[in-house]
Parts: C-alpha cells; structure tokens; sequence
C-alpha cells in the first residue's frame, strides 16, 4: 500500500512511535513530514497534499487539533486522530472517521489504517460508478454514486439530494425500498437505509448525535436513525471497532 503522511504531533516520544510503526508495517507510506503546532501543521498539509493525516488534538501553542480540523472542514481530508477518547468526539464531529486512542498497541494502530485502507479503496471504486434514476414527467438521467448525499422518500416518490447542483432536489418515481434493493443488489456499501423515509450515503455525514439517533449530512440535512443495524453501521464508521 503507497501513499503520503503527515504526522501532527507535539509530544516528540508519540511522533517517533507513529514514525516506527509506519516504517514497520507500512514501509511504502511515505512520511511528508512532522508538525508539532497549528501553523506547521497547516504548512505540512498544504505543502504535501497527503492521503492521510494523524492529528493529536493537542498541540504546541493556543491552538489544537481541533483548530486544524476546522480549518479543513469542507475538504476530502482522511485524519487518524490520536489523542484520548474523550478528547476526540468533536474531532469526529468535524469530520475525523478514524482514531487512535492513547495509548494505543499495535494492533490498534494496524485496525486504524485498515479501516482508511478499506475506504480509500471503496471510495475510489465508488466514484466512477453510476445508478439511473427515472425524473418524475422526464427521461431517466444517471448520477454517480458519490455525488448522491441522501435520498428521502415520499409514498412512491423519493427526493434526491445531491452534491452536484444540477441533480439536487429532484423528485425521482421511484419509491424508496426500491431504490434500496438496487443499491443491494449493486454492492454499494456506502447507502445506508437510516429509517423509514432515509437512505443516506455514509461518505456525506459530517455529524452525529452522541447516541447515534441523528445524523447531520454535509448539505446540513438532518436525517434521523431510527433503525438498529443503521444504527451500528454509522458507529463503526466513526470508531472503526
């Protein structure tokens, strides 16, 4: 597996272990660079463009982890963060899918990687990946899977939401449960059938409640999680147990 890291870390003993695990067992990710302040850490990212991020939350100087976090909101950025559990829930919330949390072993750091490995390779194979939908008294147009952010349904009718603004809010004919069999026959593991009324794409979750019954999607739709096994899906995207 290849790719760029940046570490962001201000305990220099904590930076060193990162660095050896990843020349242990991930000796093809190439190490960018090592911050140890918000505004290293800005330059590193900026510099560097890397595919992965491990981010402490607390940092040399007034500003943390979070700050950075914030800084990169809006953007596609893959952060590890590495701190203690209840220093991490806002970083999940502003968009960390991952964590290490301190102290970690081994196998912690490795299930880590994994779970960015899994969808980085998901997300890649998703992009260039279509469904058509029939427009309600219009032809049938086609949307890739990764520009879909939810879909809503409505008795046989179902509203799109999407990323790409030609293609958002648009009612589809179709009802909602039959949308959700094409997405399961398709293997498309990033749909997520949420409640009665929501099929959301994981990919587009920006925040969530702490028992997991809401989640806030990145165009700030709100969606409820009403379903179990929906339910324990958003878990493991945020805490990769």
């Amino acid at each position: 597996m290849q790719g760029s890291i940046v570490i962001i870390e201000d305990n220099p003993q904590h930076a060193a272990d990162l660095v050896h695990l990843l020349k242990k067992f991930y000796p093809l990710l190439n190490i960018r660079a090592v911050a140890d302040s918000y505004a290293t850490a800005l330059e590193a990212i900026e510099n560097h463009k890397p595919d992965l991020v491990f981010l402490d939350i607390e940092l040399n100087g007034s500003k943390t982890g979070i700050d950075v976090l914030k800084f990169y909101h809006n953007l596609n950025l893959n952060v590890i963060y590495t701190s203690r559990l209840d220093k991490g829930v806002q970083a999940l919330n502003l968009g960390a899918k991952y964590y290490l949390t301190k102290p970690f072993t081994e196998d912690d750091f490795i299930e880590a990687i994994r779970a960015w490995e899994k969808r980085r390779n998901n997300t890649v194979t998703i992009e260039t990946k279509y469904i058509y939908f029939p427009e309600l008294n219009k032809p049938i147009f086609r949307i890739q899977i990764s520009e879909i952010i939810a879909l809503k349904g409505n008795k046989d009718y179902s509203i799109l939401y999407s990323s790409n603004a030609k293609l958002n809010n648009i009612t589809v004919s179709k009802r909602l449960s039959i949308l959700e069999d094409d997405f399961n026959k398709s293997g498309y593991s990033n749909i997520i059938r949420t409640s009665k009324s929501y099929l959301i794409n994981s990919d587009y979750i920006e925040k969530a409640e702490k028992q997991f019954n809401l989640v806030v999607m990145s165009n700030q739709l709100q969606v409820p999680v009403s379903f179990t096994q929906a339910r324990e899906k958003i878990k493991n995207i945020f805490f990769h147990k």
